[in-house]
């Protein structure tokens, strides 16, 4: 999706010029745009709202996003078919919404969200 979404902007960015054919950048638009929506599930919105540098842009404005409401019942979704606790899905829905908000420690972000996530594990200590 994100990938789709980076397309989508710079086929926006791709200056027209005398001789161009403007139905071709629109056919480019719409394709970009329909195989975003295809690809739009609750687990892909999810995705796109975890990263870090996404979470604003997947609660907008734009036609088919979401809610934080959404991304609390995909959450919950999940929690359950892991077979979490009340407690642990608790935890989810504030850690979501402190996310959300860009609480601590969920301050910033980075182009590389797997990186970014793993730094804000904290290594359990041995014994």
């Amino acid at each position: 999706m994100l990938q789709l979404i980076w397309a989508h902007r710079e086929v926006n960015r791709v200056p027209h010029r005398e001789g161009d054919d403007p139905g071709f950048a629109a056919h480019a638009k719409e394709v970009l745009n329909a195989q975003f929506h295809a690809m739009n599930t609750d687990i892909h919105w999810f995705a796109l709202f975890l990263h870090p540098l996404c979470r604003k842009l997947a609660i907008s404005s734009v036609a088919h996003s979401r809610t934080i409401d959404s991304a609390y019942r995909i959450a919950l979704g999940i929690v359950q078919r892991w077979g979490w606790t009340k407690t642990m899905a608790q935890n989810t829905l504030k850690d979501i919404k402190a996310y959300q908000l860009g609480q601590d420690p969920f301050i910033a972000g980075k182009a590389d969200g797997k990186d970014w996530w793993n730094s804000l594990i904290t290594p359990i200590a041995s014994p």
